[in-house]
C-alpha cells in the first residue's frame, strides 16, 4: 500500500488491495486486527491526500458522429436516445 502511496496512484488503488485481502483471507476482518485498522486509516488519510477525479465528457463532435452513424443503420431510437442523454447530462 505504500508503494502505490508514494507512486502516485489514486486512493481505488488501496481501497481495492484492502477489498481484495479481506477476500482471500476474512479472518483479517475482524475487530481485534490492529493491523486492519491501521491499514483503513491510512486509507483515509490516502483519499484525503490523492482525491479521485472525474473525466470530461466526450466532445459534441464525437456524440455527434456516434449518432450519425447509428442513423446511417437506421438505429434511429438509439440515436436519439444517445443525443438526449448527452444534452441532458
Amino acid at each position: 500500500m505504500n508503494s502505490g502511496f508514494l507512486e502516485g496512484d489514486g486512493g481505488y488503488v488501496g481501497s481495492r488491495l484492502l477489498a481484495a485481502l479481506s477476500y482471500i483471507r476474512p479472518e483479517l476482518g475482524r475487530p481485534c486486527d490492529m493491523a486492519v485498522h491501521r491499514a483503513k486509516q491510512a486509507l483515509r488519510g490516502w483519499k484525503r491526500l490523492a482525491p479521485g477525479f472525474s473525466r470530461l465528457p466526450l466532445p459534441w463532435e464525437v456524440v455527434a458522429g456516434t449518432a450519425m452513424l447509428m442513423l446511417s443503420e437506421r438505429l434511429w431510437v438509439e440515436a436519439m436516445g444517445e443525443l438526449i442523454s448527452v444534452i441532458f447530462y
